[in-house]
């Protein structure tokens, strides 16, 4: 998805035998794979900006530059205070985008959550699209999250 200004998240990798990254990760080195949580960052060099990869799709052969930030998790007594989060999501996404970080628990009980993360399970569930905004309600949360893209 292009929810991240500067990167594009990979939701996920077809499994359609023929497709590009398909051939790639056949004979990509172990960990060397294109996987589903990774962002692309460039295309042939250039940085991907406002969330546009710039004629990806109607190109032959390209060179991409992909980051695979860290996963964490983050636990959370909530209790009725208010989580202090900007989320955005897409309608097909499994994950939220964290747009911002306001005042409330995460930025007390856990500071190294930043924009530009991404929420992928809440008490161990998956985050479904329908579910997002009830699966953050609870009063004690664990959430497990994708760090941000760094270049």
């Amino acid at each position: 998805d292009a929810l991240h200004p500067d990167a594009l998240y990979i939701e996920s990798v077809a499994a359609c035998a023929n497709s590009a990254v398909a051939r790639y990760n056949a004979c990509a080195a172990e960990g060397l794979e294109i996987r589903a949580g990774d962002y692309i960052t460039h295309v042939d060099g250039a940085a991907i900006c406002a969330g546009g990869a710039g004629g990806l799709d109607s190109k032959t052969r390209v060179v991409v530059g992909l980051v695979r930030p860290a996963q964490y998790s983050i636990q959370l007594a909530r209790g009725d205070q208010p989580l202090g989060l900007e989320i955005t999501y897409t309608a097909v996404g499994t994950t939220a985008y964290i747009a911002g970080v306001h005042n409330g628990v995460v930025k007390e009980q856990a500071p190294q959550v930043r924009p530009g993360d991404r929420i992928v399970r809440v008490n161990g569930e998956a985050l479904l699209f329908e579910k997002e905004r009830t699966a953050l309600t609870g009063s004690q949360l664990k959430i497990e999250l994708i760090g941000a893209p760094t270049a």
